[in-house]
């Protein structure tokens, strides 16, 4: 089975770092921690198959965090 999707619009875009204290934040970037939270919509499309035949293709919106 696999997943995938098209990206459409961002909902939110959070930088794990920008809440820490200065000194976090110089520690996080020395070490090369770059994290971050996102939520997005997107076009979802699953589709499966077992030996020669593919089988339940299904297309649909959804929130990815």
């Amino acid at each position: 089975m696999s997943v995938s999707f098209e990206r459409e619009k961002t909902i939110l875009q959070a930088i794990l770092t920008d809440r820490a204290p200065l000194l976090k934040r110089i520690i996080a970037r020395l070490i090369g921690f770059d994290g971050a939270y996102h939520r997005f919509t997107s076009r979802v499309t699953l589709r499966g198959s077992r030996g020669a035949c593919a089988w339940s293709i299904s297309k649909d919106r959804s929130i990815w965090n």
